[in-house]
C-alpha cells in the first residue's frame, strides 16, 4: 500500500509507526476523501496510534483528534502511550488477541 492512504489508521496499521497531522488542509498522505471528511466533521489535526496484540502485531489502533490545527505536547504523547497500551490490553483481556 502506498501513501496517500485512504486515512490515518491505514496508514498506522501499514507503517506500524504514529501519525501526526498537525493541520488536515495542508495534508498529502491520506485520499482527499478522508481529508474532507475529517474536516466536514470539525476533525482539523489528529494523531494515531497502532494498537498491538500479545504477538506484537497491530490489532487496531487509538487515535485522539483535535478541532483546531495544533502539535502535539510531551502530555498528548504520554497519554496517546497509555490510552494505546490500555486499549491493547482490555482487548486482548476481552478477544483474546
Amino acid at each position: 500500500m502506498e501513501p496517500p492512504y485512504f486515512g490515518a489508521c491505514n496508514a498506522v496499521i501499514h507503517d506500524g509507526e504514529i501519525i501526526t497531522c498537525h493541520d488536515m488542509t495542508k495534508e498529502s498522505r491520506f485520499d482527499a476523501r478522508f481529508v474532507e471528511l475529517c474536516l466536514q466533521h470539525g476533525v482539523h489535526s489528529l494523531q494515531s496510534q497502532p494498537v498491538y496484540g500479545r504477538d506484537q502485531k497491530p490489532i487496531g489502533t487509538f487515535v485522539m483528534a483535535y478541532n483546531e490545527a495544533r502539535s502535539e505536547t510531551d502530555f498528548d504523547s504520554a497519554l496517546m502511550k497509555f490510552a494505546a497500551d490500555a486499549t491493547g490490553a482490555i482487548l486482548q483481556k476481552n478477544l483474546d488477541v
